[in-house]
C-alpha cells in the first residue's frame, strides 16, 4: 500500500485497498477488522463492487497471514470482519450481507455488519 492511501480521509469502502479499522475486543477475546462506509446505502451504483472488493481483500489479508504476521499477539484469536455504516442497509445490501456472513462462518471468521 502506498502512503498516500494512509492519509487522513482515506477510509472507507470506496478504498478497497485500505484496512479502515483493526482493533482488538477484550469482551469477545477477537480481533475485529472494520471497514467503514460514510455514505448511504445505493448511493451510487458502483458502491456494492467497492464493497465486493474491499471484503475480499480483507479476507485475504486474513486469510493469507498478513493480519497475524503484522500482530502476532493476536495469532490464537477469533478474528471477526465489521462492517459499520453510517445508514441502515436496505433490502440488497441485507442479503450481500448474509452471503458475506455465510462464507466468513465457512472459513471460520465472524462477521458483523452493524
Amino acid at each position: 500500500m502506498s502512503e498516500e492511501q494512509f492519509q487522513e480521509g482515506m477510509r472507507g469502502v470506496r478504498y478497497p485497498k485500505v484496512i479502515d479499522l483493526i482493533a482488538f475486543d477484550k469482551s469477545s477475546d477477537s480481533i475485529v477488522v472494520t471497514m467503514i462506509e460514510d455514505r448511504p446505502w445505493g448511493e451510487s451504483e458502483e458502491q456494492l463492487d467497492q464493497l465486493q472488493d474491499k471484503f475480499n481483500n480483507y479476507v485475504d489479508y486474513i486469510l493469507d497471514g498478513w493480519l497475524y504476521s503484522q500482530y502476532p499477539q493476536y495469532q490464537s484469536k477469533r478474528c471477526v470482519i465489521r462492517i459499520e455504516g453510517v445508514h441502515p442497509p436496505d433490502e440488497q445490501q441485507g442479503k450481500f450481507f448474509e452471503a458475506m456472513k455465510r462464507f466468513c462462518a465457512e472459513q471460520k471468521l465472524g462477521f458483523e455488519a452493524v
